[in-house]
């Protein structure tokens, strides 16, 4: 198994050979890598790699959301490609579709698996312990 980086995983996904002779260069390798990738020897990505990934799409011009959740759900299907907990990866791109942040769809899809309730919402004005000078 190999670790997939976001790098490889975003020059993979979109359009590469558009750009400049970088990005050409960038997706030819990215396309070696993941043809390289079997069901015996599958490319790995982790839930924080997932959370980048979607990042990194949104922060280039051409998939929006529809597009991007699409892509997660490639990942998924895809035999030579291992996620880590695929099933909160999933059901963290069904709400991503619906409007909701990917990263905090994840995080609360893992809170909600370790049995925690609901997270308190946020102070209206961003205030709280994590935003104050020692954290308290």
């Amino acid at each position: 198994m190999i670790a997939l980086g976001t790098g490889t995983l975003v020059a993979f996904l979109v359009e590469a050979d558009a750009g400049t002779e970088v990005d050409r260069q960038a997706g030819a390798r990215a396309r070696a890598a993941m043809g390289a990738l079997s069901e015996s020897a599958p490319g790995f990505v982790s839930r924080e790699g997932m959370v980048d990934l979607v990042r990194a799409l949104e922060a280039i011009p051409g998939p929006d959301r529809a597009g991007i959740a699409a892509a997660i759900e490639g990942l998924l299907s895809a035999h030579e490609v291992v996620i880590e907990a695929p099933e909160r990866v999933g059901r963290a791109a069904d709400r991503y579709r619906r409007g909701a942040a990917f990263g905090a769809a994840m995080a609360a899809l893992a809170a909600e698996a370790a049995g925690c309730r609901p997270a308190a919402p946020a102070h209206p004005a961003g205030g709280g312990a994590a935003h104050r000078p020692g954290g308290r």
